[in-house]
């Protein structure tokens, strides 16, 4: 009788250590699948939010692109044709120099421009973007009010705008960007000391050719307003770097 006893209670504590074992179980799937939908919650989330960032990116680069034209569109477009094949002229020779010394130009670029010249490469890199063309686009950024980003620039001469049609629809003076880009050009290239002082650039004579232009307009001008060499002639010698 006592034996039997013994063998009931063995198992009744065996039934019940299955039963505490499948409810752990059960427990178990039921944490991993409410974890699971977490997750997957969480994911769409962010790929909503990418979306919207993403759209609302495309929306203000249109925005950005349509202002650049019209008011490029006051300028001739011989001007404009002008300092495009000159802006072209001064990146391909910085291209040049770049294949033969990459690490050099990124260095004098990146000081002359404040910021690192990993982060440059990295630039770079996302934007499919040349060394001439981010001299150019950092120059240009550097001298207009407006709150457009060096990305955004690129963005936008891969697009299909020319650097004469971004230069005038930033509201600057033709002859001066020409002048300040090979400035920095020689930077890029070792026979100007990369310092800091981003080349001046002029505005045009269009008043208020700046004004509403990117959501911030008037955040913030790049240019150093201590740079030597600024002429008074049209865009003779504006921003010319001389010695290493």
């Amino acid at each position: 009788m006592k034996r039997n006893r013994v063998m009931h209670l063995s198992l009744i504590l065996s039934m019940m250590t299955a039963s505490a074992a499948l409810a752990v179980e059960a427990g178990g799937k039921a944490g991993a699948g409410a974890n699971v939908a977490a997750e997957t919650k969480h994911m769409q989330a962010n790929a909503g939010a990418s979306a919207e960032a993403e759209a609302r990116a495309k929306a203000d680069l249109e925005r950005t692109r349509q202002q650049i034209e019209q008011r490029a569109a006051r300028v001739s477009a011989k001007a404009k044709a002008r300092a495009e094949a000159e802006l072209n002229t001064a990146a391909k020779q910085v291209e040049v120099t770049a294949e033969k010394a990459e690490n050099a130009v990124a260095g004098r670029l990146a000081t002359e421009f404040g910021v690192t010249a990993e982060a440059m490469t990295e630039q770079k890199s996302e934007l499919d973007a040349s060394w001439g063309e981010l001299m150019i686009a950092y120059t240009l950024k550097s001298n207009t009010k407006s709150a457009v980003s060096v990305d955004q620039l690129i963005e936008l001469k891969n697009s299909g705008l020319g650097w004469g049609t971004i230069a005038a629809g930033l509201g600057l003076d033709l002859g001066s960007a020409v002048s300040g880009v090979k400035a920095e050009q020689r930077v890029a290239q070792g026979f100007a000391k990369a310092d800091g002082k981003v080349a001046v650039v002029r505005g045009d004579a269009v008043r208020g050719a700046n004004a509403g232009l990117g959501a911030n307009a008037g955040a913030g001008v790049g240019a150093s307003t201590g740079n030597a060499g600024v002429t008074t002639g049209l865009g003779a010698g504006v921003g010319v770097k001389i010695g290493k």
